[in-house]
């Protein structure tokens, strides 16, 4: 198959003989590529299809045909437009809770030719993983759960997926709000919005008078009879003035359940935990809602899967784990609390607190971890990094 833009030839002539498909109705042809179950609008010009003719209209008006980054200039319009500001509020709100993840491979060597000059040395393969979930504002920690064993990424995305059930089932609670007179006071005399600092603009009168009807109806609902006609004309009376209480005081920033992203945190996801994500991901009950930010064809600055979102801890903190833990001096209190509650002491909590020494080009295998003593000095260098220090393996000696 080829594709031309024959948008631009003269007379649909082609200036080379080539085999050619016929394809009789594209739209049935990239039906299947898409999440989108209708008809499709494709552009002959750069392969992209679009679920209405507007939509397609639109892009048809500024394709810059195959090959050409597709961008459209819009100017701004007088009195309508004239500045362009933030308006993504929902994005400064903190997430609920993250799930922090790592993976550990083998590394089975090899040594074979990868084209060019290059040669591929080591076929790495994940062995194992490690995951808790961190609540933002409790500060409460689920795990953290380990596995170690045969198809880990699979594991992996089926046990995070489980996981996720867990947390929708936590944001799906519905809490009773919690309000001191401080606070009412504080809400009261409020004059700017805490999340974009703009001053309000609401209409307080208006506002109290729909809070003094929802007061009168709620009394009024107690004493009617559950499921009546009655009871149900008043609940939708009730919620109708909740609504529109909350269109004239706030901004609609809200946590639902199975909407609200969830966070999967990886150190270094972009360069290699995406690789073995990648692996299995489309195993997740959520692979029809895979989307990628790609830097280049095998580099994803993060993936979203569905409620998941899979982001790079380095794009935020470009650093090391062992420089960004030395950097909190004493200061784990996640770590700690965890440990302390396996009767550890505080001799053992500093060797916690750094780094771990790892020869990671020596476990080729689930066998190395049946080994109950250390592997020599030797054993702990690497391809990458060359010969630890004898420093770093008494370190090890003495975790």
């Amino acid at each position: 198959m080829a594709l031309t833009d024959i948008t631009k030839s003269k007379n649909n002539k082609y200036g080379q003989k080539n085999h050619f498909l016929w394809i009789k109705n594209i739209n049935r042809l990239v039906y299947g590529d898409t999440a989108h179950h209708g008809k499709r609008y494709p552009c002959r010009k750069c392969s992209l299809s679009w679920p209405s003719e507007k939509a397609f209209a639109n892009h048809f008006e500024h394709c810059l045909s195959l090959g050409e980054a597709t961008q459209k200039v819009k100017l701004p319009i007088k009195d309508d437009n004239d500045f362009e500001k933030f308006k993504n509020y929902g994005r400064m709100i903190n997430a609920l809770c993250v799930i922090i993840a790592d993976f550990e491979v083998d590394n089975k060597k090899c040594d074979e030719k990868y084209g060019g000059q290059m040669r591929k040395l080591a076929e790495q393969k994940a062995n194992s993983f490690c995951y808790l979930v961190h609540w933002i504002d409790t500060g409460k920690v689920w795990g953290p759960f380990l596995y170690r064993g045969e198809n880990a990424t699979q594991e992996f995305v089926k046990r995070i997926d489980k996981e996720l059930v867990q947390i929708n089932r936590v944001l799906a609670i519905k809490h009773d709000r919690i309000e001191t007179d401080k606070d009412k006071k504080k809400f009261n005399e409020a004059d700017s919005c805490w999340i974009c600092k703009e001053k309000f603009i609401i209409d307080k009168d208006k506002v109290k008078c729909l809070e003094n009807k929802a007061s009168w109806l709620n009394n009024k609902l107690k004493n009617t009879t559950m499921n009546s006609e009655d009871y149900k004309t008043l609940t939708k009376q009730i919620d109708k003035i909740t609504k529109d209480i909350n269109q004239e005081k706030s901004m609609d920033i809200k946590i639902e359940a199975w909407k609200t992203p969830i966070p999967v945190i990886f150190h270094n996801f972009r360069g290699y935990d995406s690789h073995l994500v990648c692996e299995s991901v489309g195993k997740s009950v959520n692979a029809h809602q895979i989307k990628v930010v790609a830097e280049t064809f095998e580099r994803y600055k993060s993936m979203k899967v569905g409620q998941l979102k899979y982001i790079d801890s380095m794009q935020f903190m470009n650093s090391s784990l062992a420089s960004l833990t030395k950097n909190l001096g004493d200061n784990h209190p996640i770590t700690s609390e965890h440990f302390k509650k396996l009767g550890y002491t505080k001799d053992q909590l500093d060797l916690v607190y750094r780094k771990g020494v790892y020869p990671y080009d020596y476990i080729d295998s689930q066998d190395r971890f049946l080994e109950t003593e250390l592997p020599p000095i030797h054993e702990f260098s690497t391809y990458l990094h060359g010969k630890i220090s004898q420093k770093d393996y008494e370190h090890a000696q003495k975790v």
